[in-house]
């Protein structure tokens, strides 16, 4: 798992990929499709978010559109169209 959160890191330039800000190096990534809903610890499925923007989807009322964005970002680094 250690090896995967480095490798999201450096994809995502320790940047949150919602707002940009800088994401503090050894911050876990967010599991785009959540765990508890079958998704993997691997780099397709998970992306650095700021503690903010990682709120937003779990608790914000707009979350849903910061999750939107994290999916549509990676199915375009992963050409899944």
């Amino acid at each position: 798992m250690k090896r995967v959160c480095a490798e999201v890191y450096e994809r995502d330039r320790g940047q949150c990929v919602n707002c940009g800000h800088a994401v503090p190096e050894g911050t876990k990534p967010h599991h785009v499709v959540f765990k508890s809903k079958g998704g993997g610890d691997t780099a397709d499925n998970m992306v650095m978010l700021c503690v903010v923007c990682h709120w937003q989807v779990h608790h914000g009322k707009h979350g849903h559109y910061v999750q939107d964005k994290c999916k549509r970002m990676l199915r375009w680094l992963y050409h899944e169209v």
